[in-house]
């Protein structure tokens, strides 16, 4: 059996009257791709934004590794080693890669860069993935800033990452390429979600779904 890095029990979250979340169980598997399957205002992005810290959860408890957390914040997800990636990047668009990977962490400005980029090269060649760590992101392609989000997400420690609809953005090709990368993580032992309502994405890539 594969370690559960992350377990959620009856989660709750509802805006006004609209119950996005009702009691919703969930086990997330070190070294394994699953896909949160459902159609739009299903409440799959509203479960993953209370895992990466952007919502409190009504009700329910989020454990990870076995232990109860509370997750208020985004930086208190990525110190969990859960990373987010979303719909729209949240990237720094006159920065350059390294600087966006680096931005607002612990004594980012005092860090050496040829260090980082050194770190971040590594990485790249680790998961395969392409990135020129001094180009500007307003420089940038879909693809590349995609790339960027997943590196900066690894490169803060992230062991779950999160994927909210990542082929919306992307050609058929694109996206083939994406997966080559969700699987790389995958044999590095990382877990990955990936929120989609795409059927072909979920027989192609996942190996379990949450409906």
């Amino acid at each position: 059996a594969k370690a559960t890095v992350v377990e959620l029990r009856r989660i709750k979250k509802h805006f006004g009257s609209v119950k996005a979340n009702d009691g919703v169980d969930l086990l997330i598997h070190a070294g394994e791709i699953h896909a949160i399957l459902g159609e739009n205002g299903s409440g799959k992005s509203t479960l993953m934004n209370i895992l990466s810290g952007l919502y409190l959860p009504d009700d329910g408890e989020i454990l990870v590794d076995g232990l109860p957390v509370t997750i208020r914040s985004p930086k208190d997800a990525t110190e969990r080693g859960i990373g987010m990636i979303h719909q729209h990047f949240k990237l720094v668009e006159a920065l350059t890669a390294w600087e966006n990977i680096v931005g607002g962490m612990r004594g980012s400005l005092f860090l050496p860069k040829k260090k980082i980029i050194a770190e971040v090269n590594a990485l790249c060649i680790k998961f395969k993935l392409q990135l020129n760590p001094d180009k500007k992101v307003h420089r940038m392609t879909i693809v590349e800033k995609q790339t960027l989000e997943i590196v900066k997400a690894l490169y803060r420690g992230a062991e779950l990452m999160i994927l909210d609809e990542p082929t919306a953005v992307l050609t058929t090709q694109e996206a083939e390429k994406l997966f080559e990368i969700l699987r790389e993580m995958k044999a590095n032992g990382c877990a990955v979600i990936i929120i989609t309502h795409k059927l072909n994405e979920v027989m192609d890539v996942s190996d379990r779904v949450t409906v």
